[in-house]
């Protein structure tokens, strides 16, 4: 049987067919032989099936069933136009190339198996903040001659000043290793060089640091450092250095011994030198910060690259002057409340009172008082008791109360001038004490802390 194409949706239709099944069209344009498909020259006509009148030419022509949305012929390949073919060709060409970029860079960066041989190694990693080529330049030399199977980390690294007697290429970098379990931490300083274009090689045995209950940290975003500070190749005093950075934690969790160490590690002669930056840590705009005292030396010309530095790491709080005065008094307060230096917080804290006996005033002290004894049992060479009051004289001059009710100890007189004590009366709760000194007397009232010079 042959089909012709309706003229309306491009569906091809049997070749008796009045109406398109699919869009309800008329399918023939020339009624007056209805065998004859439309576009196409006259054929014979099928036969109809048996009680199935055949239709005629003055028939009026039937309307469709029910009305049918004309339908689009789809697009297949056939009739796809060719610019949309071209535009997918295109599309999917630049998928395939993206793909094959991410795959090789994935493996470049994060794989171990680089080169032809290489044995993979899952426990290197590096820090995504620092100088990509050059940690890369470092793992691939430390790989190829075994140096990175520890679990160390390849930390930092960067290109320094060539080799002034073979002009060879320089990248110094760390790799660190830390425990925070066992408190066993470590680094190594590595140089790795290339002459005329040859493959990086270790140019000599690394500078290893070892520490044991510590935790250390080589992350630039911990330092809060400022971008192309940590690390980088500096020149300090005509000297070429590495310079580079971390924070330095006790296992024991004892904040007031974290520290910021700034390292220079000199790329000649493999001298490291390190300054410290630590003390407390301090909360300031809801950040842990570590207070920025350096702790050694500062004179030198690398100590003060290091502080310049410091300025850059925003972990480390570089206090004030008045900040630094304020804690130095306080740690002076601090010192002189220890009872051992009890006789040391009576002066500091009477320093007029004898400029005040000399005229003939009372003076009303406020002694510090201490729960524990600040005399020792060899150290005492006379002592008088009643119900209320314990009162000893020391070898060294002072006089020092003991309060049975608060049970307290204090310095009555811290001068070092008292010869002799004894109580005003025999009473039981008498309160007036008598200090005999090289030049008179002292009347001390133990229940005011007043005293007066006859």
């Amino acid at each position: 049987m042959q089909e012709f194409e309706c003229p309306k949706c491009h569906r091809m239709l049997p070749e008796n067919a009045v109406f398109c099944p699919f869009c309800g069209s008329l399918a023939r344009n020339d009624m007056d032989d209805p065998a004859k498909p439309f576009g196409e020259p006259p054929v014979a006509p099928v036969v109809s099936p048996v009680n199935q009148p055949e239709p005629k030419v003055n028939d009026s022509v039937p309307e469709p069933p029910f009305p049918i949305e004309p339908q689009e012929k789809p697009q297949t390949q056939d009739t796809m136009p060719k610019e949309s073919f071209r535009k997918r060709n295109i599309l999917i060409a630049i998928l395939l190339v993206v793909f094959a970029i991410l795959f090789v860079v994935s493996n470049l960066f994060y794989g171990d198996h680089g080169k032809v041989g290489h044995e993979p190694n899952d426990s290197i990693s590096i820090n995504e903040s620092n100088n990509l080529e050059e940690l890369v330049i470092l793992r691939r030399a430390l790989q190829d001659v075994g140096m990175m199977s520890d679990g160390a980390t390849a930390a930092y690294a960067v290109r320094v000043a060539r080799n002034e007697k073979t002009n060879a290429e320089r990248i110094v970098g760390v790799t660190s290793m830390s425990n925070s379990i066992t408190g066993v931490a470590m680094f190594k300083i590595y140089t790795v060089v290339r002459n005329n274009g040859s493959d990086w090689a270790i140019e000599e045995t690394p500078k290893t640091v070892n520490l044991t209950d510590h935790v250390l940290d080589f992350n630039p975003q911990s330092l809060m450092a400022e971008k192309n500070v940590v690390p980088q190749s500096a020149t300090v005093n005509g000297k070429n250095y590495f310079f580079f950075a971390y924070k330095d934690m006790p296992v024991s969790g004892n904040d007031d011994n974290t520290r910021v160490v700034l390292a220079l590690y000199n790329v000649d002669t493999q001298e490291l030198r390190q300054f410290p930056f630590g003390g407390s840590v301090k909360i300031r705009d809801g950040k842990e910060l570590v207070y920025g005292r350096l702790n050694g030396e500062t004179s030198s010309p690398e100590s003060r690259f290091a502080q310049a530095q410091a300025e850059k790491i925003k972990l480390i709080y570089v206090p004030t002057q008045e900040e630094l005065e304020a804690e130095r008094l306080a740690q002076e307060e601090a010192a002189l409340n220890d009872p051992d230096r009890a006789d040391d917080k009576w002066l500091h804290d009477n320093e007029e009172t004898e400029e005040k006996l000399s005229t003939g005033a009372e003076v009303a002290v406020n002694p510090k008082t201490y729960d524990t004894p600040i005399l020792k049992m060899g150290d005492i060479k006379g002592q008088i008791n009643n119900e209320l009051y314990s009162v000893m004289l020391g070898k060294n001059g002072n006089v020092y109360g003991f309060n049975k009710t608060t049970r307290q100890y204090y310095v009555i007189d811290g001068s070092g001038k008292a010869t002799d004590i004894h109580f005003a009366s025999d009473g039981a709760a008498e309160a007036t004490l008598n200090i005999i000194t090289g030049s008179g007397r002292i009347i001390y009232n133990l229940n005011t802390n007043r005293l007066r010079r006859e």
